[in-house]
């Protein structure tokens, strides 16, 4: 589990909003040029909001498991296949809670990352997919 950190922001128009989980300025990354590789890894620093009370977990699709991960500020280097994110009720933290983390990108500079976020209580899974570097994706 990905430790919490507070760093409250307001919502902007390129955030992507997964139910309580948002990716502040995610939505424009693409077009962004990504830092330069360290042993094979490009670390896309994108950090997550979570609403109070909430708990998302969010698994890397296995098709691009081999070059994919999710970065988080006590794990490791290479990252995670899945991160569950949890928020304490809003009686504890009203603003909710912010994770500093991100996404690896291992031995490429672009590619279309399709996550599918499982918000707990719900049954519906919550599916994006994410362009990284030039990489257009739909």
């Amino acid at each position: 589990m990905s430790r919490p950190t507070e760093d409250p922001r307001p919502n902007q128009a390129d955030d992507l909003a997964l139910g309580p989980l948002l990716y502040p300025g995610l939505i424009d990354w693409y077009p962004q040029a990504l830092p330069d590789a360290v042993n094979g890894i490009i670390f896309a620093k994108i950090g997550a909001h979570l609403t109070p009370g909430a708990t998302v977990t969010v698994p890397i699709d296995p098709e691009v498991s081999n070059w994919a991960s999710i970065i988080t500020e006590a794990g490791p280097r290479a990252g995670y296949l899945s991160v569950t994110y949890k928020s304490c009720p809003a009686h504890q933290h009203p603003e909710g809670y912010w994770y500093v983390g991100g996404f690896a990108l291992r031995n490429q500079s672009s590619g279309c990352l399709a996550l599918n976020v499982q918000v707990h209580g719900e049954a519906t899974i919550r599916r994006t997919v994410i362009s990284f570097g030039d990489k257009v994706c739909t």
